[in-house]
């Protein structure tokens, strides 16, 4: 159907899935030490899209989190053909703003504004909060704390760019979330993997999906571990129909496992072939 065809240039690539990551363990993590070569890597390999991670652990040294050097992403990303498409606010899941005393909910509140205002400046269309593990919703003044923030961030969207919660709550809650958002720049980014994990009910799933504007592509097994996708509990066949069903116009990010032996362009070339099945 028209709107889902297999093209990998259109597929975005988690930062730091080129290179061998800087983090043992770490599945998103910011390479700063690697980030500019990493960019070379995705010219080389004809990738076109990239979201970029803002991990918790370095920050302060992540160039989008500090103004003078949103330049020097300019240049590299023009120079290497990438255009970053998402951001994924990574630290958000050790920090959330609607938790804590009132000077920390505050702290943590304009750290992620700050990200947002320079994410605007480089005119990122996604900005993913992850609203999920550490920082999933636990009460209902964290719902409303959350609420009232993402109301707040949308304010200072540039046109035609969004909002994008990521979340693990229940498929009713976060259906009940976004419709209390009721925001057109506020959406959701569903993560195949994550929702596999918890063994939530897609058909619960569909009812917030006119919502969605991004797809993480990940696999996990039954330990909520991420594999190579096909090799975990993910129904990729059932998903893929729905897409096409409901002509699914939005964007995907490969967000995969990495390669157990650090072949990493191998290994989202693997998960590219699996998905030529579906797209």
């Amino acid at each position: 159907m028209p709107g889902l065809r297999f093209d990998k240039k259109k597929i975005a690539i988690m930062q730091g899935r080129l290179v061998d990551s800087e983090r043992k363990g770490e599945l998103q993590f910011f390479p700063k030490k690697q980030w500019k070569r990493e960019l070379t890597l995705f010219k080389k390999n004809n990738f076109r899209f990239i979201e970029w991670v803002a991990s918790s652990q370095n920050l302060s040294e992540n160039p989008i989190f500090v103004n003078k050097k949103l330049n020097e992403i300019k240049k590299h990303c023009k120079k290497n053909k990438v255009k970053i498409r998402s951001i994924d606010a990574q630290f958000f899941i050790k920090e959330p703003f609607f938790r804590g005393s009132n000077g920390r909910m505050i702290k943590k509140f304009d750290k992620l504004k700050k990200l947002l205002i320079n994410s605007q400046k480089l005119n990122i269309k996604n900005f993913i909060i992850p609203v999920l593990e550490e920082a999933g919703i636990k009460t209902k003044a964290e719902e409303r704390r959350l609420i009232i923030g993402v109301k707040k961030l949308s304010k200072l969207l540039k046109k035609k760019n969004f909002i994008l919660l990521e979340s693990d709550s229940q498929p009713l809650k976060l259906l009940k979330i976004i419709q209390l958002i009721n925001l057109k720049n506020v959406g959701l980014n569903y993560d195949i993997g994550n929702s596999a994990g918890k063994k939530y009910n897609f058909e619960l799933e569909k009812k917030y999906f006119k919502h969605v504007k991004n797809i993480h592509l990940k696999d996990k097994d039954n330990q909520q571990k991420s594999v190579r996708l096909g090799n975990g509990v993910a129904d990729f066949e059932h998903i893929f129909r729905y897409l096409k069903k409901i002509n699914y116009r939005g964007t995907f990010g490969m967000q995969a496992a990495r390669s157990k032996d650090n072949f990493h362009i191998a290994e989202i070339n693997n998960n590219f072939k699996f998905l030529r099945k579906y797209l």
